[in-house]
């Protein structure tokens, strides 16, 4: 178990405690963990059905990757641009879909969440 996979953000505040107990002889990593642990917890705040999406690395990027090695190939050809689309369309395919969409609107206007 990790403060990333904390149940709630009680539990997280407990590993990070953990955390700044068992690595004190690296005082810059735990001054920045507790200097930012509202940041880092953030996603408490948003329904647990968010959480996946919230916790993502970087998804645009991951996405650009295919596109990113043909075109450090194929710049100068203007033929490329095929070549450059359609693995873009390709990752478009498997993106996952944000659940649960009915949740989106309480978010957006700062309602509460069921």
């Amino acid at each position: 178990m990790c403060i990333y996979d904390a149940a709630s953000k009680a539990e997280a505040v407990i590993w990070i405690v953990y955390f700044a107990d068992h690595y004190r002889l690296h005082p810059p990593a735990v001054k920045c963990l507790l200097e930012n642990q509202d940041d880092l917890l953030s996603y408490f705040d948003f329904p647990k059905e968010h959480w996946r999406h919230l916790k993502t690395n970087d998804p645009v990027e991951s996405a650009f990757a295919p596109v990113r090695s043909r075109v450090k190939r194929l710049i100068r050809y203007w033929s490329a641009f095929g070549l450059i689309y359609r693995p873009l369309t390709e990752q478009e395919t498997r993106w996952f879909r944000l659940t649960p969409p009915y949740l989106f609107a309480a978010v957006i206007t700062g309602g509460q969440v069921p």
